[in-house]
């Protein structure tokens, strides 16, 4: 076999990865000042403001997301991301 035939799938391309947990537990050192609305809403303009910043970077070809939640890779299949479900969410940052 040819080294070339045994390069996987997208090999030569340049996959930004990005996880995403639950827009309902992010941001949760804001608490005290945030309220869980405004939290959700500031989570999902960060992540919108992430992807878009990645699929204009230059030699960057895809970016890909890692999400257990419906809510969140209907948002970023949206915006063009390619998704990796995770069974569950298993965020702690």
């Amino acid at each position: 076999m040819h080294p070339e035939n045994a390069l996987p799938q997208g090999a030569g391309v340049t996959w930004a990865v990005v996880a995403l947990k639950s827009p309902d537990t992010a941001k949760s050192r804001l608490r005290r000042l945030l309220t869980n609305e405004e939290r959700r809403d500031l989570y999902f303009i960060m992540a919108r403001k992430v992807i878009h910043a990645l699929k204009e970077t230059p030699g960057i070809d895809k970016v890909l997301v890692v999400a257990a939640g419906d809510e969140v890779i209907r948002f970023v299949t949206k915006l063009g991301a390619d998704v990796i479900r995770q069974d569950e969410d298993r965020g702690t940052a």
